[in-house]
């Protein structure tokens, strides 16, 4: 916005305050770092119809605070479920507590699970990281870019590298995913991860990380969640586990302990824990961060 409150292209004219677009002719690293140069207070919007997907950037004074993704698998509860940091039990207590609680997130999480606001902040930068880096390849769909002033329900501010280094990072995450899948026996988000007898030495920490984490067979979303490391370097490391002969991959059969998509389980967070938010930031459609 510049001096006599107008908003610069390609933020779209003063009297509507929002601009819509096809991401085809403004791709989302330009319209984020627009966002972020505005300076002001705003709600990017981006749709990806050929997934189903949805990312919502909330900022202010031009630094992203929050990011939604409503129904992608990486709410905070499923999160800190996968990571082990909270229990089923502390699950229902924290549904519980924000169907009646207001304010911000994080303020629940440190009254119901005891991590600190380091700890938390992990947390929330490694979402806002992953999702980033799934939108950022996208090269279709729609975007809205409009004021937004309605941000209370963080008191956090995300640490995030720069949208341009998160950028090359998604270009180079997609190429590896696209040459991995094909040696997996399963998506990664149905694979199972088995650590076996074999000892084998790790190449570098991601690879020690995961043969430390796999005191039992895990999902591949549990390690990315208790590694925090981008979901394709962690992939990397167990397919060079599994050449090895360190660990055994395989598609999931039964449901695996702590896994996010039991019946009743951190699906349940999602689709509960910020509905609310969600709808004021979309109008009329449900769904959760």
């Amino acid at each position: 916005m510049d001096a006599s409150g107008a908003w610069p292209h390609p933020l779209g004219a003063p009297k509507e305050q929002r601009v819509t677009g096809s991401l085809a002719l403004l791709p989302p690293l330009p319209l984020l770092e627009a966002a972020e140069r505005n300076g002001q207070d705003c709600r990017l919007t981006m749709r990806d119809p050929s997934g189903g997907n949805l990312l919502i950037v909330l900022f202010r004074e031009g630094r992203p605070t929050m990011v939604f993704s409503p129904g992608d698998g990486r709410s905070l509860g499923e999160l800190l479920l996968d990571a082990g940091v909270i229990d089923r039990t502390v699950l229902t207590e924290l549904l519980q507590s924000r169907a009646v609680a207001r304010g911000p997130l994080e303020r629940l999480l440190r009254q119901r699970t005891g991590l600190g606001d380091e700890e938390l902040q992990r947390f929330f930068d490694f979402q806002a990281r992953a999702r980033l880096l799934e939108a950022l390849a996208w090269r279709a769909g729609s975007f809205e870019l409009e004021r937004y002033t309605g941000d209370d329900e963080s008191e956090f501010r995300l640490q995030l590298p720069s949208f341009a280094a998160l950028a090359m990072r998604a270009q180079a995450r997609a190429a590896a995913l696209a040459q991995l899948r094909p040696e997996l026996p399963a998506p990664p988000e149905h694979l199972v991860v088995r650590r076996q007898a074999a000892a084998v030495t790790p190449e570098g920490e991601i690879e020690a990380a995961v043969l430390a984490a796999l005191t039992q067979p895990r999902l591949f979303p549990q390690l990315v969640a208790r590694l925090l490391v981008d979901d394709d370097l962690v992939l990397q490391a167990v397919v060079r586990l599994s050449h090895a002969g360190g660990v055994a991959l395989q598609a999931r059969a039964a449901a695996v302990l702590g896994a996010s998509e039991a019946p009743g389980g951190a699906g349940s967070f999602s689709g509960e824990l910020l509905k609310g938010v969600v709808r004021r930031l979309q109008g009329n459609a449900t769904g959760a961060t």
